[in-house]
């Protein structure tokens, strides 16, 4: 069933917004060099974007490493109800995790933890998986998921993980970023087997976003055969929507990515699965239910 706001509009969920202030010091990467970037991010920035784009709602991803931050962006959901749902920062490999995860589960808009390659990293360089195993154990008995922020020479470290925790809900970030310009034959090959591998894992998403930043402009031929195999390892029912706003910017605005968005599945799917993935698929994954989300649409504060 395709789920509709109240309006009876469509109902599109962004599922990959940032939104930060550079003057709160938690962001290093970060630099003045970066005019585009460098600047204040905030909801009434990115606001009059989804009302013209018809989004419903936004699941804001956390941009900092810290807690500080998981909590400002949970602070802005309080004020504007279409932030769904937050994806923050907790140190999953912590001995303390457990008792910081539940303080934050408190809070219906906390949906996830995006986890970054520095802590794969770490375990290829043979760290013991236990402490990381055990904390990611303890969110996937809870049916609570992680982002995943990876590039291809850190797939097979997260599926090691997932040999340890099967059950575990995961997003790929920006389909597992495809090497869309070198074009290499063989990474092309190890990504695509390395994806398709990841999707053996039923609690595992992928989310079509990112794209524009990562091909440096508007190019659907570029993009077509990535998203292609990922439909197909994938199916329509595990893939998500994402802007990565306002990181897009660098390489085109929201139109520019909501139009590569939907060129990029043209004639692949059929309107109730392209709902799927607009929509749908963001609600069941992060449990947006939580936070009442009939209620969202159309009204931004």
């Amino acid at each position: 069933m395709v789920l509709v706001t109240g309006a009876g509009a469509p109902l599109i969920i962004d599922t990959h917004v940032h939104l930060w202030r550079p003057d709160r010091g938690d962001y290093g990467w970060l630099k003045p060099e970066n005019p585009v970037l460098y600047r204040d991010y905030l909801p009434q920035h990115v606001q009059p974007e989804l009302a013209r784009k018809g989004v419903t709602a936004v699941v804001a991803v956390q941009a900092a490493a810290t807690v500080a931050e998981t909590e400002y962006l949970l602070t802005l959901g309080d004020h504007f109800g279409w932030i769904a749902g937050v994806v923050g920062w907790l140190d999953v490999a912590s001995g303390d995790f457990v008792k910081q995860y539940e303080r934050l589960r408190r809070n219906p808009r906390f949906v996830g933890i995006r986890v970054n390659g520095s802590t794969f990293a770490a375990i290829q360089d043979g760290e013991p998986l236990s402490q990381l195993s055990r904390n990611l154990r303890h969110m996937a008995d809870d049916g609570f998921p992680v982002d995943l922020l990876l590039r291809l020479g850190e797939m097979p470290s997260v599926i090691k993980l997932l040999r340890e925790v099967p059950h575990l809900k995961a997003a790929v970030n920006h389909l597992g970023v495809p090497p869309v310009l070198d074009q290499s034959p063989k990474d092309c090959e190890a990504w695509n087997s390395l994806m398709r591998e990841l999707a053996e894992y039923a609690g595992v998403v992928c989310k079509l976003s990112g794209m524009i930043t990562q091909s440096r402009g508007y190019d659907v031929r570029l993009w077509r055969p990535y998203v292609e195999q990922l439909v197909a390892a994938f199916g329509p029912q595990r893939l998500l929507f994402g802007s990565d706003w306002p990181v897009c910017l660098q390489a085109g605005g929201y139109d520019e990515v909501m139009r590569l968005f939907h060129e990029v599945l043209r004639g692949l799917l059929d309107e109730s699965a392209l709902a799927r993935i607009c929509g749908d698929n963001a609600v069941s994954f992060y449990q947006l239910q939580a936070v009442g989300l009939p209620g969202l649409g159309g009204d931004f504060k």
